[in-house]
């Protein structure tokens, strides 16, 4: 998905899952690409539900 796409599904009351989208073995748990388009669109970090928030799981 793109900041862009993200931008417009955050109007809406939804929540987003951050994950690898991995093609090949080596790229899975690379979630470098999907925070970049999280940091990208503004998305806040309690709109994500696979964030671990700072002191612990979230």
């Amino acid at each position: 998905m793109t900041a862009e796409y993200v931008k417009i599904a955050m109007v809406e009351d939804v929540n987003f899952v951050i994950d690898s989208d991995a093609h090949t073995p080596d790229r899975v748990g690379d979630f470098k690409e999907g925070i970049k388009t999280a940091e990208k669109a503004g998305l806040p970090v309690d709109r994500i539900i696979n964030a671990i928030k700072e002191g612990g799981r979230g």
